[in-house]
């Protein structure tokens, strides 16, 4: 479902994960090797975000990226 999202599905990323927490998981990626490793980010966290939650704020960083709209 990440991956749809990534490529453009319109998915209500709410119910899932906060804006607010996307940009917490993006802001430690500066502190990260790429490529990041879910284990790494959850671990940084304490397990304070699911698996899943971290992959969806990836998702939303690449899409970003990709498309350049403005910062993650």
């Amino acid at each position: 479902m990440a991956q749809l999202y990534e490529n453009g599905e319109a998915i209500d990323l709410d119910p899932i994960i906060s804006s607010t927490q996307i940009k917490e998981i993006v802001g430690t990626l500066k502190y990260l090797e790429q490529p990041y490793k879910l284990k790494d980010i959850y671990e940084r966290f304490d397990g304070l975000f699911s698996y899943t939650q971290i992959h969806f704020a990836l998702a939303h960083h690449r899409k970003v990226q990709k498309d350049g709209i403005g910062a993650s």
